[in-house]
Parts: C-alpha cells; structure tokens; sequence
C-alpha cells in the first residue's frame, strides 16, 4: 500500500467511526507536534508537511485504534495522560503524580508503537521496520528528557538519525523504556542536545 492509499484507508476507517481526517499544509502543529488524536473533537490531525508525515499518519491512527478496540485502557490511561500534558504547559515542578503519568503516558504510545509495527506489516506501507522501530525507541525514550527539561524538544527532532541509528533496531520492553537509566551517556548527550 502506498503512501496516497494509506491515507484513503485511515480516512474511510476514520470516518466509519464518525471521526474526521485533517491534514494541515504545515511542518508541525502548535510548533511542536506531528499530530494528534482527538477523541473529544473526534478528529484526526496531522501535519501534511512533517518529514516523518506517514510515520506520524501511522501512529496517530494507531491512537485511533487503541480507542476504538481497547476503550477500557484509552480511558484508563488518558486522563493521566492529559495530566501529563497539562504539566507540560505550566511551569509546575516535578511531583510523584507528574512521574506516575508518565510512566501512563509510556505506556499508551508504546502500545501504539507496537499496533503501528504490526500495521506496517500487515498493510505492507512504504515503512522500514527498522527505521520505524529506533524512531519509536527514541520518541518512547525522549519522555524522561521531556520531563527533566519541562518541554518538548525545540531544537532538533529525536526522529533524526544521528539519534535513531543508535538505537536498537527492536522495540525496548516497556519496562526498560520506563527506566532512564537505558539512555548511554552518548545518546543522552545527543537527545539533550534537541532541548
């Protein structure tokens, strides 16, 4: 499937659900993001222009499907993650409830990570497997450096391959993405850079 039917196939999935495909002529949106899922607006966005756009098409669908197929873990999870996200955008310390949501937040996007490698395959979109999967590590990774600097990175993308190329070519286990002692010295260098 390539890149043109992919989209066709998020946007008729989408739709059969009563959720809407935006796809905006940009780079990022909000100056930060990819993309987003929004069940509350129920729309899907994305920025048409991102470098990693089909990358990042894949993995907001993926949100999608976490919340049509797993409703009991999206609503579990997503009010600490929008916990997280809140603290994001104030200037709030650090706290216990703040860390226990990210380790809510880790978990939600590593299990979109894993629907989005499985999709990858099945569908057999114009993805590497590999490539994919060190982009998902350190974009799972970059949330203990998201908490330590209290934003997102502003500037370098962690998507970049002198940050991916080292990372391991198979998804981390959740339980060692939790753990920020997995980040070498090297690659935690490399990743504070892009703050």
């Amino acid at each position: 499937m390539n890149r043109n039917q992919f989209i066709e196939f998020v946007r008729n999935d989408l739709a059969s659900h009563g959720v809407k495909l935006v796809l905006v002529n940009a780079r990022s949106l909000s100056n930060k993001y990819g993309g987003w899922y929004a069940d509350g607006s129920r729309r899907l966005t994305v920025a048409r222009h991102h470098v990693n756009f089909t990358g990042i098409l894949l993995h907001e669908y993926c949100h999608f499907r976490q919340w049509i197929e797993d409703r009991t873990l999206w609503n579990k999870l997503l009010w600490k993650n929008n916990y997280f996200f809140e603290w994001l955008d104030s200037r709030k310390p650090v706290s216990k409830k703040v860390l226990d949501a990210k380790i809510a937040v880790l978990t939600l996007e590593y299990d979109c990570e894993r629907r989005a490698l499985k999709l990858i395959k099945k569908l057999h979109l114009p993805l590497s497997v590999e490539i994919y999967t060190q982009k998902a590590n350190a974009y799972l990774l970059s949330y203990h450096l998201i908490t330590t600097h209290h934003r997102w990175p502003e500037n370098k993308s962690v998507y970049r391959s002198a940050i991916s190329k080292h990372m391991p070519i198979k998804l981390l286990p959740l339980r060692r993405i939790c753990n920020e002692a997995v980040l070498t010295e090297d690659v935690l260098k490399m990743m504070n850079k892009c703050f």
